[in-house]
C-alpha cells in the first residue's frame, strides 16, 4: 500500500500558474476601463445636452416675452444669465455656452468641449448635433449624433 508522507507534500501554485492567473486578470481590467471610459464620456455627454435643453427652453421663454431670440440684435453672443432667465453654475466639461439669434429654424445655442474636441449645438427644434472637426467618432463615443 501507498503512503504519503507529509513532509514532502507541497502546496500552493507554481509561478506559471500565478502569472497566467494575472494575466487573465490584466486583460480583463483593461477591457472593463474602456468600457468604464464610454461610460464616463457618455455621462460627460449627458451634461452636455442637459445645458443645451436649458438654453433651448430658455431661448423659447425669451422669444415668447421679447418677440425674438436672444442675443438681441442677432448674431452668437456669450451666454448672460442677464439676458437669458437661467443661471449655469459649475460647467465641469463644457466651456462657457453661446447663445446665438440667426433667424428661424437655425442655431439657439451651442457647447464646446476642449478637452475632447467637439462642439454641440441645438436648433430651434430640438436636434442637437455634434462637431468634432476630423474625427465624427468623438461624437459617437459621447453619444452624440455627428453632421
Amino acid at each position: 500500500m501507498f503512503t504519503r508522507n507529509p513532509k514532502n507534500t507541497k502546496s500552493g501554485f507554481t509561478a506559471m500558474e500565478m502569472f497566467i492567473s494575472i494575466f487573465i486578470l490584466v486583460i480583463l481590467a483593461s477591457f472593463s476601463y474602456v468600457k468604464y471610459q464610454r461610460v464616463v464620456n457618455k455621462a460627460k455627454g449627458g451634461e452636455g445636452k442637459a445645458i443645451l435643453t436649458e438654453l433651448l427652453a430658455a431661448q423659447t421663454r425669451y422669444l415668447t416675452e421679447f418677440k425674438t431670440y436672444a442675443p438681441p440684435g442677432g448674431g452668437c453672443a456669450p451666454y448672460s444669465s442677464h439676458i437669458m432667465d437661467i443661471d449655469l453654475v459649475g460647467l465641469s466639461y463644457f466651456d462657457e455656452p453661446l447663445v446665438c439669434n440667426n433667424g428661424s429654424g437655425t442655431l439657439l445655442a451651442s457647447l464646446k468641449n476642449v478637452q475632447h474636441g467637439y462642439q454641440i449645438e441645438i436648433y430651434e427644434d430640438g436636434t442637437i448635433l455634434c462637431y468634432a472637426g476630423g474625427d465624427p467618432t468623438i461624437c459617437e463615443e459621447e453619444g452624440f449624433e455627428s453632421r
